[in-house]
Order: structure tokens, then C-alpha cells, then sequence
């Protein structure tokens, strides 16, 4: 799995495109979840865990609803979020159209390597919703083709939430507390 992780890490880590396409389609700010899930890889030889290892990486990224505050919405739009989410830099645009409710996306950016990838995001998409997929096509080693498409499903599902407090077990009291005496 590690020679295969450059376009794997690609597809999983949040990173930034340098140029931005035009801001077109705003997601409401609020709670987000999303759901990953890999509908198809192409690449030769790959490990036997390979397909697995991607799954469990896709689930653990699908796992927990996201904020989206206000100002995050005011500086971007869901198709530069899409973009971004992938890890890619320095991304030419070919096509950005995002007009009743499709959305269809195709840019040629760097991955962290600096090698040259595809991306393209086709499917609908409105304020509080998207379900697309998203190719990526590039090389995980000079000369190895790799092509992984994933689906997307984003939906808003309400205000932010605050986060949990976590307790540490230590501050649990392990022991009955006594009622305080009575008159108190």
C-alpha cells in the first residue's frame, strides 16, 4: 500500500487549489455529512488489500458531520470545496458549470508530487445537497497509471452542533456520593 499512497493520499487529504474557479454555487453554512464511497480504481498490480484499504480510508472521512461556518461560505463555493477536498494545487480549469442543479467540473491540477492529475465532478448538486462523482486520473509512480472514481453524497443537515465535552475518566466519580444531611 505505501508505493500506491501518493494519488490514494490525493484522493483522502484536504488540500487547496491555487486558482479557483469562478463562486457559483454556495453550500448553507450549518452541519454537514458526507458519505465516500469508491465506485471504481484501475491501476496495474496493485496489493491485495489495496481495494480494502481504500474503503476503510473512504469510511473513516464518511464517519463525522462537518461544520461549515458562515465565513467559510462567504470566501468559497461547493465546487471549490469539492475541488479542494482532493489535495490537489495549482489547478488549471477547462470547464466550471454549475446551472440547474448539475454541477460538471473539469480541471488538470498538481498533485502533492507534483505530477500532473485529471479531475472531473459530474452530478447534481443545490445549497444543501450534492451527490457527484469525482475521477481522478494521473500516475502513482513515473509510467504506473492510476485511476480511482469516488461518489460523493453531502447533505446539510441543520445548525452546527457544539462539539462533546469530553470527560476523563479520572474526574468520574467511581464511588456512591453521600446525600448531603438532611436540612441543607
Amino acid at each position: 500500500m505505501k508505493r500506491w499512497g501518493g494519488l490514494v493520499l490525493t484522493a483522502l487529504v484536504i488540500g487547496g487549489c491555487q486558482s479557483k474557479p469562478p463562486k457559483l454555487l454556495k453550500q448553507e453554512a450549518g452541519n454537514w455529512t458526507a458519505l465516500f464511497t469508491l465506485d471504481a480504481f484501475e491501476v496495474p498490480n496493485p496489493p491485495a488489500n489495496y481495494r480494502g484499504d481504500l474503503e476503510r480510508a473512504l469510511a473513516v472521512r464518511s464517519s463525522a458531520p462537518v461544520c461549515v461556518t458562515p465565513e467559510q461560505v462567504a470566501k468559497t463555493d461547493l465546487a471549490s470545496q469539492l475541488i479542494e477536498g482532493q489535495g490537489l494545487t495549482d489547478c488549471d480549469y477547462d470547464e466550471n458549470i454549475t446551472e440547474n442543479g448539475l454541477m460538471t467540473v473539469d480541471a488538470v491540477c498538481n498533485d502533492p508530487r507534483g505530477r500532473a492529475v485529471q479531475l472531473n465532478i459530474n452530478g447534481a448538486a443545490n445549497s444543501k445537497s450534492a451527490d457527484v462523482t469525482i475521477k481522478m486520473v494521473g500516475e502513482e509512480q513515473a509510467e504506473v497509471p492510476i485511476s480511482l472514481q469516488l461518489r460523493a453524497v453531502l447533505n446539510h443537515t441543520g445548525p452546527c452542533l457544539p462539539q462533546p465535552i469530553e470527560v476523563p475518566q479520572s474526574a468520574i466519580a467511581t464511588q456512591p456520593v453521600a446525600p448531603p444531611p438532611p436540612g441543607n
